[in-house]
């Protein structure tokens, strides 16, 4: 049987991604027993996204889906005999456990109950109803584990530190968020919701009325929870026209390429009751500031990652390659499974062509089962491996590791570079943690900057001088199992774009341009000058990115979408066409190539391959030459 591997374009010369496919909304899901999805939630777990909405009929329902767009009905996760009025389902994944808190009120009491469950599937059991006298309750795990219980309230969002996930901190102290307020027709302010992202935090919540048109989501941010407050544009989610309207209760969640946030909540059809589920590409800016396209918009279906293997075949197959002597294997169409138990040394599972490009994010699930004898030359350990680099024989010289020391309850991470050993970095987990269930590992690289993430959360950050590379599983002395593997290019933030020809000089706005059609071309490098930095945004499903002009704010762009060679490179206003997205490929090494979207045949080039001050940028047909070839350097 073929490997069912995903490969997507950016990496080969002769596959090209889809263009993006607009839907409107809200999506087209059908809910049994003439039921609605009112106050959605969405999570991630191995690769997919799982849905729960408001209590119908029958109990809290789950779809489960690989894009956010195309739903299956996945039956009943909790009953109704559990969920009690079942209203707002929130679900926090924490230590190998679903935990799931609903609300309702009475008219004269309103509460909430904590139910648990061992899959995201359900069935989901009550085990608590102490948390406060609210609705809409939000868990948020930081990143050091710390949870926290945040909750709807008159006069500003409330919320308390957890000892666990039903059970509220009594000795610290409840506080209001004050300034995090819906003024509309009163203060009654709902459905919080934190999200973090960079160090940042970010809170949306709603108001007033979920039956009025102008209920609307709002945004605080702020560098710690309690020092959160209203962003300058902190209306993000608002739609008061159409046959949809009242758009509200949001969520946020990292799309299936790893890198573009979608904005979840649920829209009202105008004169009535019913909800369904709305979708918007979201972003945070250049300003720090969280945004979101309107509902009216529509939104591209989701683009897939640059690879993705959930191993749903027989054998693993083609597109790997084995170092090491222990045995790997697929199990049930849906997980890779090693066993090293008694091997002494590295074994690893690296894709054989498939490299990342020198800028990517990689993650996967990995699960412990056992490890093995215990002697001083066998120390179990199992993770992820990225930046892969083998010499003329075959021998992996450079690599990154990131994974888990399960027998003494740590995170580690290690590197060697051109054969040399860069050291191992720890970070203890709280007694006690499990890691006989399924935990998500991340990488995030960014020039040196590795950001290694453990379910969601922050744990290390270390610089090694890498590129791209192959990329893989990696263990030693240990029996376990992967899912859902998954890479994609990690542009995104302000860069200086070095042409490699010219390596003293970076793609720039010339003379200062401000104005639409500001031509562009290489110049000597300035220091940290305006017109020759860009800010690097994914662009939802497109595979791509578009870059704007620190000094101009306008986007790098193929004037008049021309699908020819020598077709001009400008700065245009920001139309969000496909002339102004840019597919990222790996050139090999530090070296990018940049294909626009609508001509994925050609590539950025500097005109003649030129090295000197003045030469145009310019697109030309994709031919692996040097010209074509940039570097990203993080500012």
């Amino acid at each position: 049987m073929a490997p069912a591997l995903c490969t997507l374009g950016m990496l080969a010369g002769d596959v090209y991604a889809a263009l993006p496919t607009l839907v409107s909304n809200p999506l087209s899901i059908a809910v049994p027993d003439g039921g609605a999805i009112a106050d959605p939630e969405v999570i991630k777990f191995r690769g997919t996204y799982y849905l729960y909405g408001t209590m119908g009929p029958s109990g809290i329902r789950v779809w489960s889906s690989r894009n956010l767009v195309n739903w299956q009905d996945r039956g009943i996760a909790a009953t109704a005999a559990n969920a009690w009025y079942g209203w707002a389902p929130d679900v926090l994944y924490h230590n190998g456990q679903f935990y799931m808190v609903t609300s309702g009120d009475t008219g004269s009491y309103s509460d909430h109950v904590v139910m648990r469950s061992d899959s995201p599937l359900g069935p989901f059991v009550r085990i608590a109803d102490t948390l406060p006298n609210s609705i809409d309750g939000n868990m948020f795990q930081d990143d050091d584990g710390k949870l926290y219980f945040f909750w709807a309230a008159a006069g500003g969002v409330r919320y308390r530190p957890m000892t666990a996930p039903n059970t509220l901190d009594t000795g610290q102290p409840e506080r209001q968020l004050t300034a995090c307020v819906v003024n509309i027709i009163n203060n009654w302010t709902e459905a919080p919701m934190v999200w973090k992202r960079n160090g940042t935090y970010y809170l949306s919540y709603t108001g007033n009325d979920w039956t009025r048109d102008d209920y609307q989501v709002h945004v605080c941010k702020g560098a710690t929870l309690s020092g959160m407050v209203p962003q300058a544009n902190k209306v993000i989610t608002l739609d008061t026209v159409g046959t949809w309207r009242g758009a509200g209760h949001s969520t946020m969640v990292v799309g299936p390429d790893l890198t573009n946030v979608y904005n979840v909540y649920h829209e009202r059809q105008y004169g009535g009751t019913h909800r369904n589920l709305g979708l918007s590409e979201a972003w945070i800016a250049s300003d720090g500031q969280l945004r979101a396209d309107s509902p009216e918009n529509g939104v591209n279906i989701p683009a897939q990652p640059l690879f993705r293997d959930d191993f749903e075949r027989d054998a693993i197959g083609a597109g790997w390659q084995q170092f090491g002597n222990a045995p790997w294997g697929t199990w049930n169409r849906e997980l890779l499974w090693h066993d090293s138990r008694g091997y002494s040394g590295w074994n690893l599972q690296v894709t054989s062509s498939q490299v990342s490009p020198p800028d990517y994010v990689y993650e996967g699930s990995a699960k412990q089962w056992e490890w093995g004898p215990l002697t001083t030359s066998l120390y179990p350990k199992y993770g992820l491996v990225s930046s892969v680099a083998k010499d003329a024989a075959g021998n992996v010289t450079s690599a990154f590791f990131y994974g888990v020391d399960a027998r003494n309850n740590l995170l580690v991470s290690w590197a060697l570079v051109n054969g040399v050993d860069q050291g191992w970095q720890n970070t203890a987990m709280p007694a006690g943690w499990n890691h006989n269930a399924w935990h998500a590992l991340r990488i995030e690289k960014r020039g040196n900057t590795f950001k290694l993430f453990y379910d969601d959360m922050l744990k290390q950050t270390r610089s090694v001088a890498l590129g791209g590379g192959g990329f893989g599983a990696g263990a030693d002395n240990t029996h376990v199992d992967f899912s859902s593997l998954a890479m994609n290019h990690n542009v995104n933030g302000w860069y200086r774009i070095t042409p490699r020809n010219a390596p003293d000089k970076a793609v720039e706005a010339g003379g200062w341009s401000t104005v639409d059609g500001g031509n562009v071309i290489q110049w000597s490098f300035g220091s940290n000058q305006a017109n020759q930095l860009w800010w690097a945004q994914p662009r939802g499903g497109t595979g791509g990115v578009s870059f704007a002009n620190k000094h101009s704010g306008k986007m790098l762009d193929v004037a008049g979408y021309s699908p020819y060679s020598g077709a001009n490179v400008h700065q245009w206003n920001d139309v969000r066409g496909t002339n102004q997205t840019w597919l990222p490929g790996a050139a090999g090494g530090a070296w990018w190539n940049f294909r626009p979207n609508h001509a994925q045949d050609q590539c950025l080039d500097v005109s003649s391959g030129s090295p000197n001050n003045g030469a145009n940028v310019q697109q030309w047909q994709c031919n692996g030459g040097t010209p074509q070839h940039f570097s990203l350097a993080p500012y």
